[in-house]
């Protein structure tokens, strides 16, 4: 993707249509820029998605992956719970047993 924005040496967003000889005299703000509908915190908020580096649909797809992977935690969360509910209670107790982390109180 193109940018349409650039970075000044500080690090603030800039368009550089502004500076363009045939746009803005080449000056950045001037007495021109009353009657421009441009907006510098557009600009900012451009940049930002801009320094990302992604093109749009890479992201749709990053959305849609991040959502079928959800889906597929709750299925497997569901099905774990469902597995949870038919063991006897002996398990849990040896479970606990087994993974039973001593107390500060009991090691002093």
């Amino acid at each position: 993707m193109e940018r349409l924005t650039k970075r000044n040496p500080r690090g603030e967003a800039y368009y550089p249509y502004c500076f363009k000889e045939n746009t803005c005299a080449g000056n950045g703000r001037n007495d021109k820029c009353n009657h421009c509908s441009f907006d510098y915190r557009i600009c900012d908020k451009l940049a930002a998605y801009e320094d990302i580096g992604l093109e749009p649909e890479q992201i749709i797809e990053m959305d849609r992956l991040y959502f079928e992977k959800c889906r597929e935690v709750n299925k497997l969360k569901n099905k774990l719970r469902r597995r949870e509910s038919k063991m006897p209670i002996r398990f849990y107790a040896w479970l606990y047993e087994w993974f039973r982390i001593p107390t500060i109180a009991k090691r002093r």
